[in-house]
């Protein structure tokens, strides 16, 4: 089961992305904590009394956030760091191939969970666990349904579960809000990771949905988020 995280819709609009520490990750730490606690209540039962270990694969710097956020999480249900869990850290600092090496690693070290954050890293965490099927929390993923991470949000038969933000989902409502508040909107930019799942299926939807509304979409495909900065400014000049 995954937990879906929604947004009221005006609200969304528009979209912006969540900063380590801000309101997204604060949001995020109650459902996160909730799935990861279903997690470890069996293994409570069949280790005994060994301190919980949970292998966290960050996916870089400006997602450190999310990994505070599960530490006060736990800490505020009594789950003592050092006593009570360990966590074991690795930095891809946005490199995929160490994505894959530390999921590996934890892998092997038969870590009880392994924690993530993005569809980005998800993708590659859910491959490398495939074979042991360790049990793997996602703390926020963009459609990992939509973008084929998973195979269905509910499903008996799974290892991977955690919070999604539903925003892939919310691509087209607020495409129409947005023809809603300017009418005469014609053309949209969709700024988006070049190699994402999330980012490509935010695409095709907004593609599909665009003629319903008159619009038309240019893409804008980035691989840093320099590169992101740099195609929002040119879109003002």
């Amino acid at each position: 089961m995954v937990l879906r995280h929604r947004h009221p819709a005006r609200r969304s609009l528009p979209a912006r992305r969540a900063l380590p520490g801000g309101g997204l990750m604060n949001a995020l730490r109650t459902p996160v904590v909730t799935v990861l606690l279903l997690l470890l209540l069996p293994i409570a039962a069949a280790a005994g009394a060994r301190p919980y270990r949970i292998g966290i694969v960050l996916p870089g710097d400006q997602w450190a956030g999310a990994v505070d956020g599960l530490k006060e999480g736990m800490q505020a249900l009594g789950y003592v760091e050092g006593r009570d869990i360990h966590y074991l850290l690795d930095n891809a600092g946005g490199d995929k191939a160490r994505i894959e090496g530390a999921t590996r690693q934890f892998v092997a070290d038969k870590v009880d969970v392994v924690y993530t954050i993005t569809n980005t890293a998800l993708k590659i965490v859910a491959q490398v666990t495939k074979p042991s099927r360790t049990p793997v929390v996602f703390g926020s993923a963009s459609g990992p349904v939509e973008s084929g991470i998973i195979p269905a949000y509910a499903t008996p038969d799974a290892y991977i579960t955690g919070v999604t933000s539903a925003s892939i989902e919310l691509v087209a409502k607020r495409l129409e809000i947005l023809k809603e508040v300017l009418p005469h909107v014609k053309r949209v930019a969709l700024i988006g990771e070049r190699d994402a799942d999330s980012s490509r299926a935010a695409f095709r939807i907004a593609h599909e949905t665009a003629p319903e509304l008159d619009l038309t979409m240019v893409d804008f495909p980035i691989n840093s988020h320099a590169e992101a900065v740099q195609a929002a400014k040119n879109l003002t000049l």
